[in-house]
Parts: C-alpha cells; structure tokens; sequence
C-alpha cells in the first residue's frame, strides 16, 4: 500500500509508553508525507523547501495558509493528537503535558508557543484594511500575525495595541511627518 513505509510512525502514537521526542519524530515525519516532501526534513526546512518551491514556480505571493505547521506547532499538534489516541484507547493522560492549557477554567489547545516566524520575517508582512482587520479578509489576520507598524490599515483590531481605537495610519502619518521635517532641515 502507499502509505505502508508510515505504519511505525503511526505505531508511535499507539504506544502509551512514546517518549515526547519520539512523538515528535513520529508527528514531522507524517506531516512531511502529507505535504509530500522528504521525511527527514523537520518542519522548520520543510517550510523553507516548500516556500522556496512556490516562489520558483509561481510568480503570485505564497500564501502562507499553503506552508505546514512550524517546529513549535507541529509538535503541539502531535502531542495533541497522541493524547487524543491515547483516549480512545481508555488512557487517562493530564492533558497539561500535551499541549493543552487551561484558559479561564477551560481546556485549550495551545496552537504555538513561538511567533510563526523570525521578527525580520514578521515586519515583512503588512495589509491596508479598511474595515478594521477584524475577519479573514484581513490578510495579516488571515495568516495568524498581528498588524504591525508596516501595515496601513485603520481602526485596527488585530494589534498588540490594546486601545480599540487605534489606528495603525496614524502611526505612519506621523513617522512620516517626521521624516518630511527632517528632509527639510537639509
């Protein structure tokens, strides 16, 4: 069968006695399949090799929803899932030790413990909305990042800002008036 070189991957989430290292192993090597790419790639590389693939094949922007997890989420997400193997074959394990949290008394999902991506990366990406980038449509919200100072939207409420008012062009007005009354001592 195709998938039968994953059998001992899959065994991995079976077995009670899986160390959290070897879940993880287990976990990035059935990504990697799923995204059909080199099964000793960690996830980190995996997303590298695949942005790299699209950019040279596509002269659109990569679409970031298109990349598999990172490090930090993929390892998550199979601690997550062997948790959720482990309950149906009658384990009782503390969800806390698979990456979950409580949250308000309830039971989260932890998605990632990390930022998506290096802060170099992360100041790349900006959106204009209009709307307050408060849905999908917001391309910055729509890939998990909050806005940042590149971003022109208005009334903003994807920010590290607390203040539901704020408005990310006022930012940039006033960088901007700035940098304009600077050229005009020269």
């Amino acid at each position: 069968m195709k998938w039968d070189h994953l059998s001992n991957k899959l065994a991995v989430f079976k077995n009670i006695d899986s160390t959290h290292s070897e879940i993880h192993s287990a976990g990035t090597k059935l990504i990697a399949a799923l995204y059909k790419c080199d099964p000793d790639l960690n996830a980190e590389r995996l997303r590298l090799f695949m942005l790299r693939c699209n950019s040279k094949t596509s002269k659109k922007q990569v679409s970031l929803d298109r990349l598999p997890p990172t490090e930090d989420a993929a390892n998550l997400h199979s601690k997550q899932a062997f948790l959720q193997t482990q309950e149906w074959r009658g384990e009782q394990l503390d969800p806390l030790c698979y990456g979950w949290t409580h949250e308000d008394s309830i039971l989260e999902p932890i998605a990632m413990n990390k930022k998506p991506a290096p802060p170099f990366l992360m100041e790349t990406k900006q959106c204009g909305c209009l709307t307050g980038c408060d849905s999908k449509r917001c391309s910055c919200m729509k890939d998990g990042v909050l806005c940042t100072s590149r971003c022109t939207c208005a009334n903003c409420k994807n920010s590290e800002n607390d203040d539901p008012d704020h408005d990310v062009t006022e930012f940039h007005m006033s960088e901007s008036d700035e940098d304009s009354s600077d050229d005009e001592l020269d």
